[in-house]
Protein backbone atom coordinates (compact mmCIF):
# COMPACT_ATOMS: atom_id res chain seq x y z
CA UNK A 1 0.00 0.00 0.00
CA UNK A 2 1.20 3.59 -0.17
CA UNK A 3 2.95 4.78 2.78
CA UNK A 4 3.29 7.93 3.81
CA UNK A 5 6.58 8.43 5.94
CA UNK A 6 9.00 10.81 4.56
CA UNK A 7 12.36 12.34 6.50
CA UNK A 8 15.61 13.63 6.28
CA UNK A 9 18.60 11.38 7.65
CA UNK A 10 22.33 11.57 7.22
CA UNK A 11 23.55 8.66 7.50
CA UNK A 12 27.38 7.00 8.03
CA UNK A 13 29.42 3.53 7.78
CA UNK A 14 32.13 2.27 8.43
CA UNK A 15 34.02 -1.17 9.15
CA UNK A 16 32.90 -2.88 12.33
CA UNK A 17 35.88 -3.46 13.92
CA UNK A 18 37.44 -4.00 17.56
CA UNK A 19 37.17 -0.56 20.25
CA UNK A 20 35.44 1.28 16.69
CA UNK A 21 33.54 3.99 17.64
CA UNK A 22 30.58 3.65 19.04
CA UNK A 23 27.86 6.42 19.27
CA UNK A 24 25.92 5.44 22.86
CA UNK A 25 29.68 5.57 24.60
CA UNK A 26 30.21 9.11 22.60
CA UNK A 27 27.13 10.63 23.99
CA UNK A 28 27.71 9.23 27.14
CA UNK A 29 24.73 6.10 27.44
CA UNK A 30 26.73 3.67 27.09
CA UNK A 31 25.76 1.64 29.97
CA UNK A 32 21.78 2.15 29.32
CA UNK A 33 22.13 1.68 25.86
CA UNK A 34 24.08 -1.63 26.61
CA UNK A 35 21.14 -3.07 28.68
CA UNK A 36 18.77 -2.33 25.88
CA UNK A 37 18.17 -5.37 23.26
CA UNK A 38 18.76 -4.33 19.76
CA UNK A 39 16.05 -5.01 17.49
CA UNK A 40 17.32 -8.18 14.78
CA UNK A 41 15.91 -8.38 11.55
CA UNK A 42 17.29 -9.62 8.32
CA UNK A 43 17.29 -7.20 5.14
CA UNK A 44 17.23 -8.07 1.74
CA UNK A 45 18.32 -5.06 -0.92
CA UNK A 46 18.20 -5.41 -4.37
CA UNK A 47 20.91 -3.85 -6.84
CA UNK A 48 19.20 -2.46 -9.12
CA UNK A 49 22.00 0.10 -9.73
CA UNK A 50 19.62 3.52 -8.85
CA UNK A 51 21.55 5.43 -5.65
CA UNK A 52 18.42 7.24 -5.23
CA UNK A 53 16.08 4.07 -4.92
CA UNK A 54 16.22 1.54 -1.65
CA UNK A 55 14.28 -1.21 -2.50
CA UNK A 56 14.25 -4.26 -0.06
CA UNK A 57 12.10 -7.47 1.62
CA UNK A 58 12.27 -6.15 5.02
CA UNK A 59 12.52 -8.94 7.35
CA UNK A 60 10.91 -11.92 6.42
CA UNK A 61 8.01 -10.66 3.85
CA UNK A 62 7.77 -7.00 3.94
CA UNK A 63 8.51 -5.43 0.36
CA UNK A 64 9.37 -1.49 0.93
CA UNK A 65 10.64 0.61 -1.64
CA UNK A 66 12.15 4.42 -0.43
CA UNK A 67 12.92 6.73 -3.04
CA UNK A 68 14.98 10.42 -2.63
CA UNK A 69 13.31 13.24 -3.35
CA UNK A 70 15.60 16.16 -2.60
CA UNK A 71 19.21 16.50 -0.42
CA UNK A 72 20.97 19.37 0.55
CA UNK A 73 22.97 21.24 -1.79
CA UNK A 74 26.82 18.80 -0.61
CA UNK A 75 24.00 15.90 -0.51
CA UNK A 76 24.69 14.81 3.42
CA UNK A 77 21.66 15.11 4.43
CA UNK A 78 19.12 13.84 2.27
CA UNK A 79 15.16 13.22 2.26
CA UNK A 80 13.55 10.37 1.94
CA UNK A 81 9.91 8.77 0.97
CA UNK A 82 8.64 5.78 2.37
CA UNK A 83 6.34 5.32 -0.95
CA UNK A 84 5.45 1.47 -0.49
CA UNK A 85 5.43 -0.59 2.16
CA UNK A 86 3.36 -3.88 1.18
CA UNK A 87 3.35 -7.54 2.36
CA UNK A 88 4.94 -9.95 -0.08
CA UNK A 89 1.71 -11.84 -1.57
CA UNK A 90 1.05 -15.45 -0.69
CA UNK A 91 2.52 -17.89 -2.82
CA UNK A 92 5.62 -15.48 -3.10
CA UNK A 93 9.33 -16.59 -1.72
CA UNK A 94 9.67 -13.83 0.66
CA UNK A 95 13.23 -12.60 0.56
CA UNK A 96 13.58 -15.17 -2.53
CA UNK A 97 10.71 -13.10 -4.67
CA UNK A 98 11.57 -12.56 -8.19
CA UNK A 99 12.16 -9.73 -10.37
CA UNK A 100 8.88 -10.23 -11.95
CA UNK A 101 6.74 -11.04 -8.70
CA UNK A 102 8.35 -7.69 -7.21
CA UNK A 103 7.38 -6.06 -10.50
CA UNK A 104 3.82 -7.13 -10.03
CA UNK A 105 3.41 -5.83 -6.74
CA UNK A 106 4.84 -2.34 -7.64
CA UNK A 107 2.52 -1.99 -11.14
CA UNK A 108 -0.29 -1.47 -8.18
CA UNK A 109 1.16 1.48 -7.49
CA UNK A 110 2.74 2.26 -10.89
CA UNK A 111 1.00 6.20 -10.02
CA UNK A 112 3.55 7.09 -7.21
CA UNK A 113 5.94 9.46 -8.60
CA UNK A 114 9.22 7.40 -9.40
CA UNK A 115 7.71 4.37 -9.27
CA UNK A 116 7.90 3.18 -12.83
CA UNK A 117 11.65 3.83 -13.39
CA UNK A 118 11.74 1.68 -10.90
CA UNK A 119 9.76 -1.11 -12.85
CA UNK A 120 11.49 -0.25 -15.74
CA UNK A 121 14.73 -1.21 -13.94
CA UNK A 122 13.36 -4.51 -12.68
CA UNK A 123 11.84 -6.05 -16.43
CA UNK A 124 16.09 -5.54 -17.51
CA UNK A 125 16.30 -8.69 -15.23
CA UNK A 126 13.69 -10.72 -16.31
CA UNK A 127 14.86 -14.11 -16.91
CA UNK A 128 17.75 -13.48 -14.12
CA UNK A 129 18.52 -13.13 -10.48
CA UNK A 130 18.46 -9.86 -9.06
CA UNK A 131 22.13 -9.03 -7.12
CA UNK A 132 21.12 -9.05 -3.58
CA UNK A 133 22.84 -7.74 -0.83
CA UNK A 134 21.82 -8.93 2.53
CA UNK A 135 22.26 -7.71 5.90
CA UNK A 136 21.81 -8.71 9.27
CA UNK A 137 21.13 -6.03 11.05
CA UNK A 138 21.56 -5.39 15.31
CA UNK A 139 20.37 -1.62 15.45
CA UNK A 140 19.29 0.83 18.80
CA UNK A 141 17.65 3.90 18.64
CA UNK A 142 17.40 6.77 20.88
CA UNK A 143 16.15 10.31 20.89
CA UNK A 144 18.89 12.79 21.92
CA UNK A 145 19.23 16.60 20.94
CA UNK A 146 21.84 17.67 18.51
CA UNK A 147 22.94 20.57 20.86
CA UNK A 148 24.77 18.23 23.25
CA UNK A 149 27.55 17.67 21.15
CA UNK A 150 27.93 20.97 19.16
CA UNK A 151 28.13 24.66 19.66
CA UNK A 152 23.96 25.36 19.75
CA UNK A 153 24.61 28.56 19.24
CA UNK A 154 26.43 28.21 16.20
CA UNK A 155 24.53 26.08 14.63
CA UNK A 156 21.34 25.63 16.48
CA UNK A 157 19.62 22.29 18.19
CA UNK A 158 16.59 19.91 17.62
CA UNK A 159 15.87 16.62 18.55
CA UNK A 160 16.71 13.43 16.32
CA UNK A 161 16.15 9.76 16.60
CA UNK A 162 19.62 8.60 16.59
CA UNK A 163 20.17 5.04 15.59
CA UNK A 164 23.47 2.30 15.93
CA UNK A 165 23.19 -0.27 13.68
CA UNK A 166 25.62 -3.55 13.57
CA UNK A 167 25.52 -5.14 10.27
CA UNK A 168 26.65 -8.72 8.90
CA UNK A 169 26.58 -7.89 4.64
CA UNK A 170 26.81 -10.76 1.96
CA UNK A 171 26.12 -11.01 -1.85
CA UNK A 172 23.43 -13.33 -2.32
CA UNK A 173 21.29 -14.54 -5.05
CA UNK A 174 18.45 -17.17 -5.19
CA UNK A 175 17.98 -20.04 -7.81
CA UNK A 176 14.36 -20.78 -9.55
CA UNK A 177 13.29 -22.80 -6.96
CA UNK A 178 13.64 -20.27 -4.18
CA UNK A 179 16.79 -21.45 -2.73
CA UNK A 180 19.56 -18.64 -1.25
CA UNK A 181 22.94 -18.70 -2.69
CA UNK A 182 26.43 -16.71 -1.08
CA UNK A 183 28.24 -15.67 -3.59
CA UNK A 184 30.58 -13.88 -1.20
CA UNK A 185 30.59 -13.12 2.36
CA UNK A 186 31.37 -8.75 2.75
CA UNK A 187 32.09 -8.26 5.86
CA UNK A 188 31.09 -6.55 8.70
CA UNK A 189 30.23 -3.05 9.05
CA UNK A 190 28.15 -0.26 11.64
CA UNK A 191 25.95 2.36 10.60
CA UNK A 192 25.29 5.48 12.16
CA UNK A 193 22.47 7.52 11.35
CA UNK A 194 20.45 11.10 12.82
CA UNK A 195 16.68 11.30 11.51
CA UNK A 196 14.38 13.82 11.81
CA UNK A 197 10.66 14.50 10.03
CA UNK A 198 12.38 17.93 8.66
CA UNK A 199 15.59 19.41 8.11
CA UNK A 200 17.62 21.11 10.48
CA UNK A 201 20.82 21.93 9.79
CA UNK A 202 22.28 21.11 13.12
CA UNK A 203 22.00 17.44 11.91
CA UNK A 204 24.64 17.77 9.47
CA UNK A 205 26.95 20.00 12.00
CA UNK A 206 26.41 16.83 14.25
CA UNK A 207 27.59 13.92 12.04
CA UNK A 208 30.84 15.93 10.93
CA UNK A 209 31.58 15.26 14.76
CA UNK A 210 31.04 12.00 14.73
CA UNK A 211 32.27 11.61 11.20
CA UNK A 212 35.69 13.14 12.64
CA UNK A 213 35.90 10.82 15.80
CA UNK A 214 34.96 7.88 13.49
CA UNK A 215 38.02 8.86 11.42
CA UNK A 216 38.93 6.65 8.37
CA UNK A 217 38.08 4.60 6.56
CA UNK A 218 34.41 6.07 6.93
CA UNK A 219 31.45 6.47 3.80
CA UNK A 220 28.84 8.86 4.59
CA UNK A 221 25.47 8.44 2.23
CA UNK A 222 22.36 6.09 2.08
CA UNK A 223 21.33 2.46 2.12
CA UNK A 224 21.17 2.25 -1.70
CA UNK A 225 24.60 4.17 -2.63
CA UNK A 226 26.22 1.77 0.37
CA UNK A 227 24.49 -1.49 -1.38
CA UNK A 228 26.16 -0.21 -4.90
CA UNK A 229 29.30 0.20 -3.50
CA UNK A 230 29.00 -3.14 -1.76
CA UNK A 231 28.11 -4.73 -5.10
CA UNK A 232 30.41 -2.60 -7.82
CA UNK A 233 33.55 -3.17 -5.62
CA UNK A 234 32.23 -6.72 -5.28
CA UNK A 235 32.41 -6.79 -9.25
CA UNK A 236 35.88 -4.64 -9.55
CA UNK A 237 37.88 -7.31 -7.08
CA UNK A 238 36.05 -10.74 -9.05
CA UNK A 239 37.22 -8.43 -11.98
CA UNK A 240 40.95 -7.77 -10.77
CA UNK A 241 41.13 -11.56 -9.83
CA UNK A 242 40.01 -13.08 -13.17
CA UNK A 243 42.65 -10.68 -14.63
CA UNK A 244 45.30 -11.54 -12.31
CA UNK A 245 44.47 -15.50 -12.33
CA UNK A 246 43.38 -16.21 -15.77
CA UNK A 247 39.78 -17.40 -14.11
CA UNK A 248 37.17 -16.41 -12.01
CA UNK A 249 37.98 -16.70 -7.73
CA UNK A 250 35.80 -19.40 -6.09
CA UNK A 251 32.77 -18.09 -4.00
CA UNK A 252 34.84 -19.01 -1.16
CA UNK A 253 37.06 -15.58 -2.03
CA UNK A 254 35.40 -12.31 -1.54
CA UNK A 255 36.56 -8.42 -0.64
CA UNK A 256 36.98 -7.76 3.07
CA UNK A 257 35.94 -4.42 4.62
CA UNK A 258 39.71 -3.51 4.05
CA UNK A 259 39.10 -4.03 0.19
CA UNK A 260 36.07 -2.09 -0.22
CA UNK A 261 38.33 0.55 1.99
CA UNK A 262 40.87 1.08 -0.61
CA UNK A 263 39.03 1.15 -3.57
CA UNK A 264 36.75 4.16 -2.45
CA UNK A 265 37.61 7.51 -0.89
CA UNK A 266 36.72 8.80 2.60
Amino acid sequence: HRSSSMGWEVRVFYPLTDGCFDLWQHLGVGEDMADLDPEERTDVYFHIGDKKAGLKIRGANKLELKLMRSATDNHKVEEWDKCIEARVESGMKGSHVSAGEVGIMLQKQKEIAGVKDIIGRLEAFKGMPIPRIKIDKQRKQDDISTGKCIDSSKHGSCHVTAEQTDMTVSLVHSTPDGKEVLVAPLGMFRSVCLERHDHHHSMEALMEVLHEKIGTPCWWMGYPEFVDLLFETTIASKKEDKDKQGALPSSSASPSSTTIASNTPS
